[in-house]
C-alpha cells in the first residue's frame, strides 16, 4: 500500500469542526472520543485503578478477555458514530499479543490513537508502539513513591521506556494519577517534563462501583485539590509543557471553590438553582464513551460499573448504547476530570484549540503511516 502521514492536523480540526457545528447547530450527538478497554488484566496492583483494583482480581481472573474481531467492530462502529480519538487502554494494553494489529486497525480507519501503559513492556512491543500518535506513560511521582504505588523497580522501567520512545520518535506524554500519594509530586514531575522535553498531566481518580471502599484513600479533599491546581497553574505559567491550559486550570479552581453543598454529583434541577454559579454541564454523555472489556458502554467513571447503567454494545450495538446516555439527569460532578472533560468538549472554540495544541494533535511534522487509509 502507499505511504501517506498520520492524522494530519488539517483532518483532525475539519473533522472536529464538523462536530462543532453539528452540536452546536443541529444539536447532533457525536463521541468525539471512543475509549476501548482491551483488557482488565494487569501486571501491577494500582489501588487507584478502576479497572483492575487489587481486591477485586479474584473476580476479574476469569472473565473473558474481548476478541481481536469484537475490538474491531468497536472500532469501525466509533468510527461510523464520529469518534475522532480512539483510544485502547487497559489494564495494561501491551500485555495483549495482538495490540500491533489493534492499533493499525484504529490507523487504517485514520482516527488519532492515544495509548496509556505503567512502561514496562515498551521495548517488548515498541515496533507495535510506532503506530501510535501519542504514548502516555503512567509515572507517579518520584522513584520512591512510584514504586510504592506501582511495585520495586517500576520507576526505572517507566524511565527506560520513556527514553526508548523519544529515540524512537514517539510523541510521548507523562500521566500522574493525583491521589494523596502522588501530591507533592509535582515538583518532580515538571522537572522531568522538561528534561525530557515532553507534555505533563495530572489526573484525578474519581471513585467508581468498583473503588468505593478505596475512596479515602484516592480522593483528595476539595481544599487540597484546590491548593494543586495552584501550584499547577504556577508551573503552567512557567512555561512547563502542562497539557491542560492555564485559563482552564482557573476554571477548575473556581468551580471547586464555589461548589454548592457536599454531594458529588449536581442534578439538573439542582444547576438550576445553582445558575448563578455558571457550572458548565458536563459535556461526557454527549461526546465520550467508555466501553469495558465485557461490553457494557458508560459515558464517564462516576457511572463505570454501577448497577442499572452500562449497556452492552454486543447486545443492542452501540448506537443503541450510545443513544441510552441522550437523556441523563446529572449535570456535573465535583471532579476535575469530568469538569475539564466538559471544558474541552464544551466547544469553545479558543478553549478547544489550546487543547489540540497542548495534545500536540497540530502537530507540523507528522510521522509516516506504513498503512494504506480508509475514510470511514
Amino acid at each position: 500500500m502507499e505511504e501517506n502521514s498520520m492524522v494530519s492536523p488539517f483532518l483532525v480540526r475539519m473533522r472536529t469542526g464538523l462536530a462543532m457545528l453539528g452540536y452546536n447547530v443541529f444539536k447532533i450527538r457525536r463521541p468525539l472520543t471512543s475509549q476501548i478497554l482491551v483488557t482488565k488484566h494487569c501486571n501491577m496492583d494500582c489501588k487507584m485503578c478502576f479497572v483492575y483494583p487489587a481486591d477485586k482480581k479474584e473476580k476479574i481472573k476469569n472473565t473473558p478477555e474481548p476478541t481481536y474481531d469484537q475490538l474491531e467492530y468497536l472500532i469501525e462502529e466509533s468510527c461510523k458514530l464520529g469518534a475522532q480519538v480512539i483510544i485502547p487502554f487497559g489494564g495494561e494494553p501491551l500485555l495483549r499479543n495482538d495490540i500491533g494489529k489493534i492499533l493499525q486497525a484504529i490507523k487504517i480507519r485514520n482516527r488519532y490513537c492515544i495509548l496509556y501503559t505503567n512502561g514496562t513492556f515498551v521495548e517488548e512491543k515498541i515496533e507495535d508502539l510506532q503506530w501510535v500518535d501519542q504514548l502516555v506513560i503512567s509515572i507517579d511521582g518520584d522513584e520512591a513513591t512510584h514504586d510504592s504505588i506501582r511495585g520495586p523497580g517500576a520507576y526505572a522501567k517507566a524511565i527506560a521506556a520513556l527514553e526508548l520512545a523519544l529515540q524512537r520518535g514517539l510523541v510521548c506524554r507523562l500521566h500522574t494519577a493525583l491521589i494523596p500519594d502522588t501530591l507533592a509530586t509535582l515538583p518532580h514531575m515538571t522537572k522531568l517534563s522538561q528534561e525530557y522535553g515532553v507534555m505533563l498531566n495530572y489526573g484525578s481518580c474519581d471513585t467508581t462501583e468498583w473503588t468505593k471502599s478505596s475512596t479515602d484513600n484516592i480522593v483528595l479533599g476539595r481544599t487540597e485539590l484546590v491548593e494543586f491546581l495552584k501550584e499547577y497553574k504556577a508551573f503552567k505559567q512557567q512555561g512547563v509543557q502542562i497539557s491542560t491550559p492555564a485559563k482552564v486550570i482557573q476554571e477548575l479552581i473556581r468551580i471547586i471553590q464555589e461548589w454548592p453543598g457536599e454531594d458529588f454529583t449536581l442534578s439538573k434541577r439542582e444547576a438550576q438553582r445553582y445558575a448563578h454559579l455558571n457550572i458548565p454541564k458536563c459535556a461526557l454523555a454527549f461526546s465520550n464513551i467508555y466501553i469495558d472489556s465485557d461490553g457494557c458502554a458508560y459515558p464517564c467513571l462516576p457511572l463505570w460499573g454501577k448497577e442499572g447503567k452500562g449497556p452492552n454494545v454486543y447486545d443492542v450495538g452501540l448506537k443503541k448504547a450510545w443513544d441510552h446516555y441522550a437523556q441523563l439527569d446529572c449535570h456535573q460532578c465535583a471532579s476535575i476530570f469530568t469538569i475539564e472533560k466538559s471544558l474541552f468538549y464544551s466547544f469553545h472554540v479558543g478553549t478547544l484549540l489550546q487543547y489540540l495544541s497542548g495534545y500536540q494533535i497540530l502537530r507540523q511534522t507528522p510521522r509516516r503511516n506504513k498503512l494504506g487509509t480508509r475514510n470511514v
